[in-house]
């Protein structure tokens, strides 16, 4: 018999090649221009005229954002999915956390600046978050993902 054993050495992160990286960041820009422009479309089109009456009108560009964010998880999720991202439902659930209602928080930003900003920004944060799950443990996945979404919400109400 063979007295030599077997090493078996894991490395701390999973395998990610680039083409997930930067597929995960293409789903990012696509479901941020996705998220502005269904909640555009939602609050102007539909969420006002059921909820508005002549004189008076409620807040309904968040809840516009509120759907279109959740609408875009979704397509997100599929997305991930298709390309294996190690974690997809709990990237796209980080994701949304941090840049719940983004293009309402941009509003002071030009049309152009709130389209590009979004867009960028949720590229980012999936890259950034589709990279970080590949970390083998959950639990420092889940402090990470709980601290980044802590510093950017942090970062965009301040």
């Amino acid at each position: 018999m063979n007295d030599v054993k077997d090493e078996v050495t894991t490395t701390p992160l999973a395998p990610m090649n680039i083409k997930q990286l930067l597929g995960a960041g293409t789903i990012g820009l696509l479901i941020g221009l996705i998220v502005w422009g269904l909640g555009s479309i939602l609050d102007q089109y539909i969420l006002r005229t059921l909820f508005c009456n002549d004189t008076e009108c409620g807040d309904t560009a968040v809840w516009a954002q509120a759907i279109a964010s959740v609408v875009g998880a979704g397509l997100a999720l599929f997305g991930l999915v298709k390309l294996r991202v190690l974690r997809p439902l709990l990237v796209v659930v980080a994701g949304m956390a941090a840049l719940w209602n983004l293009p309402l928080l941009l509003a002071e930003l030009p049309l152009f600046g709130v389209i590009v900003a979004s867009a960028l920004l949720y590229g980012a944060i999936y890259m950034l978050l589709a990279w970080l799950a590949r970390v083998r443990s959950i639990y420092i996945v889940l402090l990470l993902f709980v601290a980044i979404i802590i510093a950017i919400r942090f970062v965009l109400t301040s």
